[in-house]
């Protein structure tokens, strides 16, 4: 299914799973999970998929080296934006091997 929009284009959305999913500039949508916000899509030509370090099921751990830990989805979203062009850096846990 499609997701539908909900709250503003930065808001969450709601897809057939009934967790919110958040938006983030970088081209990345995440779920906010028991360990934290994990990036469930990463959109194809973003900024995100362009890099090596990001992978879909990863938890970010820190943006901009500010550990994210106890800090609600806005907070750590309202971290991830910038002005257009901008640069953000965000550490992850890896969901890999």
């Amino acid at each position: 299914p499609t997701p539908a929009p909900g709250r503003g284009s930065s808001g969450p959305w709601r897809t057939a799973n009934p967790k919110p999913v958040i938006t983030a500039g970088l081209g990345i949508m995440l779920s906010e999970e028991h360990n934290g916000l994990q990036i469930v899509v990463i959109e194809k030509g973003s900024p995100a998929d362009k890099s090596a370090d990001i992978s879909r099921g990863d938890v970010v751990v820190a943006v901009d080296r500010v550990r994210v830990a106890g800090k609600s989805s806005e907070e750590v979203l309202d971290m991830m934006q910038g002005a257009p062009n901008s640069t953000v850096s965000i550490t992850v846990k890896s969901s890999g091997p």
